[in-house]
């Protein structure tokens, strides 16, 4: 049996009346079965206080009497129960000599915590140099995650640990760390109420310090109304910088009813909080597609794996961009297709990426071929880049005799 525990728990100690609250306030506390056995040995007249303040609440179930101060009966003017005083702590119930520890067990795995309602516990907390947890192993063997989801556990173990980290030594204010663990909190409560909880532990926090992703602007009705007339045979891009990442889930919801061909092409925070609307084509490029999942200096032979990464959380499609090296594209049946880039001289890298995304669907509505379309794609964004404004078609199909494609299956 492993126990997890604060560093600071064993060091809690009870105020007793020197408590600036009372844990004996708007609490209908539940004696246990072994308590009420003990209550009718209580010495007199504490056996006589206690039996006429015991009293069944809404459920059913036995408790202790709230006066009308919402303070329990058995609480004394010094600030402790009658029960502790007079009888000793021993005879506390369960619930009483608890509180604030709480306990939960997942088969092997037991972890012990403060609740910070208790102004003791929360000072211990507050003063505490650094937060660590203390794990101790007994050597027993027992049923791991007995009762719990395994997928579930890992996944709320490793968004802890996540949550811990940056809050310990991250970058940006305290309120710029709050805010990011509120929005990533939320997405992991997503996943939780589908029950997805393998993707917990594949959710990278998202960055600390940039625009507001949780900011809930209303939508531009204008547009959402001009969209309402795409219809299924459409193709709808969605790129740049989203200041409102709401706007552009709006977006896509709606396109999504519709069956057209979404394309988004952003990064960041943007494109995963959009993953879960099932965008048909998604291109980051070969940076940011690493910098999703926190891995630096990304060559393609890595990037299948995490463009199949984007797909489990989502996307149907990835188109990842790959400057001088050309760009790769795996599909949702998980057929990967390499493209080399064009030989010659780089005038102007701006919209090759935006060419490079008009020429791969010209191509795939063209011959409903994925590789013939990143063939197009990658002629297209070539094209842009040797031009001093955008490439034009004629230079596009003069191009497309370079490049190869290659096919193989992930």
């Amino acid at each position: 049996m492993i126990d997890r525990r604060p560093n600071y728990y064993d060091t809690f100690q009870c105020l007793g009346g020197s408590c600036p609250d009372t844990c004996c306030r708007d609490w209908s506390v539940v004696p246990d079965g072994a308590a009420l056995a003990d209550y009718a040995a209580a010495p007199s007249p504490l056996r006589e206080r206690i039996a006429r303040n015991l009293v069944a609440d809404e459920d059913g179930d036995v408790c202790f009497r709230l006066d009308e101060t919402g303070l329990c009966a058995l609480l004394t003017p010094d600030g402790l129960c009658a029960i502790q005083r007079d009888w000793g702590e021993e005879h506390l119930c369960a619930h009483c000599a608890a509180y604030p520890r709480f306990i939960e067990e997942f088969g092997c795995l037991t972890e012990s915590s403060l609740a910070v309602s208790c102004p003791e516990a929360a000072r211990l907390l507050l003063v505490a140099p650094r937060f660590t947890l203390i794990e101790a192993d007994d050597g027993i063997e027992d049923p791991p995650f007995e009762g719990v989801d395994p997928d579930l556990l890992r996944g709320l173990e490793h968004s802890r640990a996540q949550v811990l980290a940056l809050l310990d030594g991250g970058a940006g204010t305290i309120w710029e760390k709050l805010r990011t663990l509120l929005v990533h909190a939320e997405t992991l409560q997503g996943f939780i109420g589908r029950g997805e909880y393998g993707r917990m532990a594949s959710r990278p926090l998202p960055p600390t310090g940039g625009p507001d992703p949780s900011r809930r602007q209303g939508p531009a009705p204008r547009l959402l109304e001009l969209l309402a007339s795409v219809k299924r045979e459409d193709a709808v891009v969605i790129s740049g910088w989203a200041q409102n990442i709401a706007l552009y889930v709006s977006i896509l919801r709606q396109l999504e009813e519709t069956g057209c061909m979404t394309v988004l092409d952003c990064s960041g925070e943007t494109l995963w909080q959009c993953l879960e609307c099932h965008p048909f084509l998604i291109k980051p490029n070969l940076v940011e597609l690493g910098a999703l999942f926190g891995v630096e200096d990304l060559e393609y032979g890595e990037g299948g794996d995490l463009a199949h990464g984007l797909q489990l959380e989502g996307a149907r499609n990835v188109l990842v961009s790959m400057g001088g090296s050309g760009a790769f594209l795996l599909t949702e049946s998980r057929e990967l297709y390499f493209a080399n880039a064009c030989c010659g001289r780089t005038s102007n890298t701006v919209g090759a990426g935006d060419s490079l995304v008009a020429g791969f669907l010209t191509g795939l509505r063209q011959t409903g071929d994925f590789g013939k379309a990143l063939q197009m794609g990658v002629a297209a964004g070539c094209a842009t880049a040797f031009s001093d404004w955008l490439g034009t078609r004629e230079l596009t199909l003069e191009l497309l005799e370079q490049i190869r494609v290659e096919k193989s299956m992930l």
